[in-house]
This record gives structure tokens, sequence and C-alpha cells, in this order.
């Protein structure tokens, strides 16, 4: 099992915050649902967050898996304002 730090960066202008919230875009929801399709259903830690139309450059994720290359794939599957550029 691994512990991935994963970074993330974003341009927030789309979407409402980080956190998921309901019936609105939200990075998190974003991540999750590109989690997802990648087959990978178990939560995910973010070590801050922030407000509606925010981008950030290096948001912190932890993720517990079994998978080491998830954090390659996960851009396959996430918009393309929102990546995971190291692990």
């Amino acid at each position: 099992i691994y512990l991935l730090v994963l970074r993330c960066c974003y341009l927030g202008l789309r979407y409402h915050g980080f956190q998921i919230q309901p019936d609105v875009p939200t990075i998190q929801r974003e991540i999750y649902h590109a989690l997802k399709e990648i087959g990978y259903d178990h939560s995910l830690r973010y070590l801050s967050r922030t407000d509606a139309k925010v981008s950030a450059m290096d948001q912190l994720l932890l993720l517990k898996t079994d998978f080491k290359d998830i954090a390659l794939r996960i851009n396959d599957y996430l918009p393309r304002d929102i990546r995971i550029y190291a692990y």
C-alpha cells in the first residue's frame, strides 16, 4: 500500500471552491470523479482548501492506494483546468 502526496494546481474560475458542495462544481468533486473513473473509491484527504473562483498552484492531497501509477493516470480524467503535476 502506498501513501501518496499529490501536488495539484488548478484554475478556480469555473468552480465554487475546493470542498464538495451540493449541486455546484467544485475541485474536490472533479477529483473524486476522476478517481472513480480509474476505479479508486477510497477517501481523499486535502491539506487546505480554496474559496469560489480561487486558483491554486500547490494544493496538497493525500491518497492511500495500492496503485502507485494512479497519480500518473488521474490527469486523463480531470478537466484541463485541474492538474496533478507531482507526487
